[in-house]
C-alpha cells in the first residue's frame, strides 16, 4: 500500500510509522542545534537520538545540559518533534489559523501530545504574568519554522535515523551538516528576538 508523502513522492504505508517516530525525534534535535547556533553560548548538547528505547517511548532524544534554558528555548525545543511530524504530514501549508487553535487546545490542556505539550507549557509557566496562549503561539511558530527551515535534510535525517535505529550526538550532528544546505540567517535572527523575549518577561 502507498501513502502520499509532503515532498510529493509515494511511500510504503509499513514505513510511515517508523519515519513518523524518527521525524519527531529529528525534529527534537534540530531545534536544539539550531537554537546553539543562534545563542553565543550553547545551552543544550544532543546526546543521542533512538527508536524503540527499552523504557517503552517509541522514540527517544536524550541531551546534556549545558547551562540553564532560557523558557522560550525550552518550550521550542518542546515542540520541534510535533512541529516536524505536522510537516510530514501536511506540507508547508498548514494554517496558521490551525497553529493558533493549537496553541488554544494546548493550553487549555486539550491535546493528546501531552508530554511536550506540556514540558513546553510548563517551561512558558516561568515568565511571571505572560499570557501563555500567546507565548505558547510564539513558540509554536518559531518550531515549525525551524521543522521548516530544511525540510529535505531533516527527512534525509529520519531515513537515516530509521535504517540505524540509533544515532549518537556526532552522527546527528554530522548527518545534518552533509544534508543542510540553506541559508538560516533569518531563522537564527528570529530565534536571537524570541531569547531576548524570554529575558525581557523573566527581568
Amino acid at each position: 500500500m502507498l501513502a502520499s508523502r509532503s515532498d510529493g513522492a509515494m511511500t510504503d504505508a509499513n514505513e510511515i510509522l517508523p519515519l513518523a517516530i524518527a521525524v519527531h525525534e529529528v525534529g527534537h534535535a534540530v531545534a536544539h542545534l539550531l537554537i546553539n547556533a543562534a545563542v553565543p553560548k550553547p545551552e543544550t548538547r544532543v546526546r543521542e537520538l533512538t527508536l524503540d528505547p527499552s523504557d517503552g517511548n517509541l522514540g527517544l532524544t536524550r541531551i546534556h545540559l549545558l547551562r540553564k534554558t532560557l523558557p522560550h528555548y525550552h518550550a521550542v525545543r518542546c515542540l520541534g518533534g510535533y512541529a516536524a511530524e505536522l510537516a510530514l504530514d501536511f506540507g508547508r501549508d498548514w494554517p496558521a489559523a490551525e497553529a493558533a487553535r493549537l496553541a488554544r487546545e494546548a493550553v487549555e490542556g486539550r491535546h493528546d501530545n501531552v508530554v511536550d505539550f506540556s514540558a513546553a507549557l510548563a517551561a512558558l509557566c516561568r515568565l511571571p504574568g505572560a499570557n501563555l496562549e500567546g507565548e505558547f503561539f510564539r513558540c509554536w511558530l518559531a518550531a515549525v519554522a525551524v521543522a521548516r527551515a530544511d525540510w529535505q535534510a531533516l527527512l534525509a535525517v529520519a531515513r537515516e535515523l530509521v535504517a540505524a535505529r540509533a544515532m549518537d550526538g556526532a552522527k546527528f550532528e554530522a548527518s545534518w551538516h552533509a544534508a543542510h544546505g540553506a541559508d538560516d540567517a533569518a531563522l537564527l535572527e528570529k530565534l536571537r528576538r524570541l531569547g531576548e523575549r524570554s529575558r525581557k518577561l523573566m527581568a
